[in-house]
């Protein structure tokens, strides 16, 4: 979730954790979209995505928003 001015970033950022972490990317997409806030959401290419490397990433993430 970010704001609707940080797409762009956040998009960018997403990518970047992602690809450094060793997960290929199929697409980003927009799940939601309003005024206050967009979902971004990434599809990742079929691998064996281990739970605790995602959620260094996500934290990752959130350290950038604040």
């Amino acid at each position: 979730m970010c704001d609707p001015a940080d797409v762009s970033d956040v998009r960018d950022l997403l990518f970047a954790e992602l690809e450094a972490a060793h997960y290929p990317i199929r697409e980003i997409e927009i799940l939601s979209d309003s005024e206050e806030m967009v979902e971004l959401a990434a599809t990742l290419v079929p691998t064996n995505a281990k739970p605790e490397e995602l959620d260094a990433v996500v934290t990752a993430l959130a350290a950038c928003r604040s």
